[in-house]
């Protein structure tokens, strides 16, 4: 007896511990694949030349072979600057945001012929004391 309920103990920690893989291999929340494709709509990129990337306290905006990339820092700060308020709206008070202190608007080279790949640029909005993700000059 004491056998068989160490091995249906064994089998819920495998369950338990599966769910929680699973759990954390889940696709990006909902609301930031919806801003992506505002994102996407709004400044008239192709789909593979945006991602969003999260981690516990960033979001960022990837904009992969951008024709900004061999732009002005300013072209770059210009489109940036339409791109943060929409995530910001995107991810508002949602408590899987809660940790985000800043948002990134990063300007990528991937792989393409005679190109070295590599960040070409980044702009940022950071959380204020306020809560309000703010552009931020350097």
């Amino acid at each position: 007896m004491s056998k068989a309920i160490s091995m249906l103990r064994y089998v819920v920690a495998i369950v338990l511990f599966a769910g929680a893989l699973v759990t954390s291999a889940q696709p990006q929340p909902t609301a930031l694949e919806d801003a992506r494709s505002l994102i996407i709509k709004t400044i008239g990129a192709e789909k593979d030349a945006v991602a969003i990337v999260t981690t516990e306290k960033a979001v960022t905006v990837e904009r992969i072979n951008s024709n900004l990339n061999g732009s002005s820092h300013g072209a770059r700060n210009s489109e940036a600057a339409v791109i943060g308020p929409i995530v910001a709206q995107a991810i508002g008070e949602k408590p899987e945001f809660k940790g985000v202190v800043v948002i990134r608007v990063q300007y990528l080279r991937r792989s393409s012929p005679g190109s070295k790949d590599g960040v070409v640029d980044t702009i940022e909005f950071r959380k204020d004391a306020g809560g309000k993700f703010q552009f931020h000059e350097t």
